[in-house]
């Protein structure tokens, strides 16, 4: 049935910010709420383990490009809002790539460089807070209300307004409450929270067509893919995104995540997809730990940094902080440009035809 939005998204965001309550006393399962667990809420520091085995397998492609295995290790530190992230990519048992995605009012996201070195470039944006579903792990996001390459929580994507359908359907035995949700920006999502576990996911399914958001662009501007077994660069036509086979553990009388299960699939425009199957697994969990080594990005003095909000404004690091990188002889052209501007209009009354 219908329910009104309102109360909806305090139910939530209590959902996504479970993981960021870990230092009060535990209530009792049948008494808490999704409000009063909010209520209650505090800021945890927690450090966490995280390893995700996946495969990817693409319909058109063909013998060595049919399939490809990897594993993903994941150092994932947390002080409330802010979060550092390294990850390190495996194929073949051999360490391939990594890459580090840092929010601390900013996202600073650069590849790791070798051991003693910095990095020379990187991914930047000022309000770090828009890019959250970025620097978190696909495999892990469900857990904290990212979903399907979203950057926007879950929370964001029910405040849009859209009707939401709830009801009760169970998930591996275990009564959930069923939200339902058909965004006209986002997609159609399923989520069956468990009130047993204090309304964490059981189960997350989101379907995305052209012209929804995934990350911080529509589905339809995701044009410049260039899967295996296609031939030339495609765009990307439906996503759909499924999380289940949740596990918990208790911890200091508080439920987390343990592992998950998780598929997705992309369609292409020329008929080819990709199937990525990933299983995670938490294999460790620290919580209120020393984290004084974390939140410092190692970028080369001079490193720049792409703007992922405006492109014709990079930012380049400088004295340890992200400052806009701009030519000064262009910064003077605008001033006089200005000045010629306001003075042509102090002559014809402010109006431009």
């Amino acid at each position: 049935m219908p329910i009104r939005t309102v109360p909806l998204i305090l139910f939530w965001i209590a959902w996504c910010t479970t993981f960021s309550s870990a230092s009060h006393k535990a209530d009792k399962a049948d008494s808490s709420t999704p409000l009063t667990w909010l209520q209650k809420s505090a800021t945890p520091r927690a450090l966490m383990q995280l390893e995700i085995d996946g495969t990817a397998q693409w319909a058109y492609g063909k013998g060595a490009q049919r399939s490809r295995d990897f594993r993903l290790v994941c150092t994932y530190m947390r002080d409330g809002q802010r979060l550092d992230i390294q990850t390190t990519r495996f194929e073949g048992g051999k360490p391939i790539s990594g890459w580090r995605s840092i929010i601390d009012g900013s996202y600073i996201s650069y590849q790791v460089p070798p051991r003693g070195s910095t990095a020379l470039s990187g991914l930047y944006a000022t309000d770090g807070s828009r890019f959250i579903g970025a620097a978190i792990p696909s495999a892990w996001g469900g857990f904290e209300g990212y979903a399907a390459g979203d950057y926007q929580s879950l929370a964001d994507v029910l405040g849009s307004g859209a009707p939401v359908q709830l009801s009760q359907e169970s998930i591996d035995g275990s009564p959930c409450m069923l939200l339902q949700m058909d965004s006209p920006q986002h997609g159609r999502y399923q989520a069956w929270l468990d009130p047993e576990l204090n309304y964490l996911p059981r189960k997350l399914v989101v379907q995305k067509t052209a012209g929804d958001l995934m990350g911080n662009q529509s589905l339809s501007q995701w044009t410049r893919i260039s899967p295996p077994g296609s031939r030339g660069i495609v765009g990307i036509t439906a996503v759909s995104y499924t999380m289940d086979q949740t596990m918990f553990e208790r911890v200091q009388g508080r439920w987390f995540p343990l592992a998950c299960h998780v598929t997705r699939v992309q369609t292409f425009a020329d008929g080819n997809s990709e199937i990525t199957t990933m299983t995670g697994r938490r294999t460790r969990l620290v919580l209120d730990p020393d984290l004084s080594n974390a939140f410092r990005p190692k970028l080369r003095q001079g490193a720049r940094l792409a703007n992922q909000v405006d492109q014709h404004l990079p930012y380049q690091w400088k004295d340890g902080a992200a400052v806009p990188l701009v030519d000064h002889r262009v910064v003077k052209q605008m001033d006089e440009t200005a000045a010629e501007l306001k003075n042509e209009a102090s002559h014809t009354g402010g109006e431009r035809r």
